[in-house]
């Protein structure tokens, strides 16, 4: 019987961040950015046809003389008895009708298996990555991903919005970018949802206008008794400059915002470094950070009046709040379509934000860390 098989290429490409659907313009320099298909094969590697006979092999079979061909030709010799332990195989590989010698063997083996890797290497490192990973070329496109897992935190943060210990925890993000328009979500981060224009790029450097919300609504439920006192503290809308640079694998991100839906007119910013290492399938990301918010900004949302003043909170005036912050993370492809991913983040508050009577508990460090299986959409 013969066999004619290819080698396959089992694999499901990922992002950073990430493992997206992506529509990048830069097809040149990788492979396409649909998942890699199980019926795909290594660009051009040999076609191998195999052939068991049961004695010595018709060498002048069409298979054996192919050219372009690699055969692989076991023959069974049942010796002189009807016992299996006498039985010899032999293995003969044939290149265009050659048979082939031990030591080139090895070097076909040696270029197959090269092939196959830098075929790995490429549909990775030529994926295109989101969030603060995103290189210039890649930035026109589009991902989204729908996951749930587990979520565990050492620690409270706002009254009646933080959480402590593990839950079930739900993720959704998204990111769509078209001739510099883009739209970004993030739930599993401080992004909640972000409108900006993408109008500069070089290969090192690329500038965006940006609009988006970044506190959410408090005191608003007003069937809490507690805080019937408590005026309600809106959602603000800011907009600013985002500034990112590609230094070699590492990326540098700052963004300045201010306050444009005239609740407290202050303004917020922020840097971060991160970068990512591929290994084979697993990739590896980390970043580190801080974030600053002027005294404007902790006063509406962390300050008590005198008038709103209680036995329950106290009179406070904040001042400036920095905290800094730190994330590794890892996501490996269960399938074309399903991630694994696990992060741990960790959090240093400010004390002027911890000792705000509208903050659970008094711990200014904060650790939590989830796991999560996402759909790639």
């Amino acid at each position: 019987m013969t066999f004619s098989a290819k080698p396959l290429l089992l694999v499901s490409a990922i992002s950073l961040a990430s493992l997206p659907l992506s529509w990048a313009e830069d097809t040149d320099t990788h492979l396409n950015n649909d998942p890699i298909n199980e019926t795909e094969t290594v660009a051009d590697a040999p076609e191998i046809t195999v052939i068991a006979t049961d004695d010595e092999p018709d060498t002048d079979t069409e298979a054996g003389h192919e050219k372009g061909k690699i055969t692989v030709e076991f023959s069974i010799d049942e010796g002189e008895t009807d016992s299996d332990d006498d039985d010899d195989v032999k293995v003969t590989i044939k290149k265009n009708g050659r048979e082939l010698s031990q030591e080139e063997t090895d070097a076909e083996l040696e270029q197959w298996e090269q092939e196959i890797m830098e075929t790995l290497d490429g549909a990775f490192r030529g994926t295109p990555r989101k969030g603060i990973f995103a290189l210039q070329q890649d930035r026109d496109g589009g991902f989204a991903e729908l996951g749930f897992g587990l979520k565990y935190s050492d620690g409270l943060t706002m009254m009646r919005e933080g959480y402590e210990g593990l839950e079930f925890t739900t993720e959704f993000n998204i990111g769509i970018q078209l001739a510099g328009l883009f739209y970004e979500y993030f739930s599993a981060s401080d992004n909640r949802g972000l409108f900006g224009y993408n109008f500069y790029n070089s290969d090192w450097v690329g500038l965006d206008l940006i609009v988006g919300k970044e506190h959410y609504d408090f005191a608003d439920d007003k069937e809490d008794k507690l805080l019937l006192p408590i005026e309600v503290r809106h959602g603000d809308w800011t907009g600013g400059l985002r500034s990112t640079v590609y230094l070699g694998p590492l990326v540098v991100q700052g963004q300045v915002r201010r306050e444009i839906s005239d609740y407290h007119n202050g303004y917020t910013a922020s840097l971060q470094t991160g970068t990512n290492i591929q290994i084979k399938n697993l990739n590896i990301h980390g970043l580190v950070g801080a974030s600053y918010q002027s005294e404007e900004v902790m006063d509406y949302y962390y300050g008590v009046t005198a008038a709103e003043a209680s036995s329950n909170f106290a009179a406070y005036d904040p001042g400036e709040d920095i905290r800094y912050n730190a994330e590794i993370g890892a996501s490996y492809p269960m399938s074309k379509n399903w991630i694994l991913r696990g992060q741990v983040n960790y959090t240093q508050y400010s004390d002027d934000l911890v000792n705000s009577p509208f903050w659970d508990g008094d711990n200014t460090e904060h650790l939590s860390s989830r796991i999560m299986l996402l759909l790639v959409m």
